[in-house]
């Protein structure tokens, strides 16, 4: 009992530190460029309004991640417009 507590602490403690991490100064702003890059060119697609929604919905949020510090959130969030991306492309609703 005591031995599962004790990893439990260690684990919290664990995730916390990830949490809390400071992304790279020099690498920080090429990220957050990249992001809005991502952000001004799916907004240039003109794309049916439903999809372009969730494009900016997605992204917008992985921004606002980026910019508090939560790495694992962004990348989830850039995974998740990937995976939008992708289903959008099966469908045939991305222009050439």
């Amino acid at each position: 009992m005591f031995r599962r507590i004790c990893a439990a602490i260690l684990l919290l403690l664990a995730a916390f530190g990830v949490a809390a991490a400071q992304p790279l100064d020099g690498r920080a702003q090429e990220d957050h460029a990249e992001i809005t890059a991502l952000i001004h060119q799916s907004a240039a697609l003109s794309l049916p309004p439903r999809i372009e929604r969730a494009f900016m919905l997605t992204l917008t949020a992985a921004n606002d991640a980026y910019l508090q510090g939560e790495i694992p959130r962004t990348v989830m969030h850039l995974r998740t417009f990937a995976f939008e991306v992708r289903s959008v492309k099966r469908a045939k609703r991305l222009p050439p």
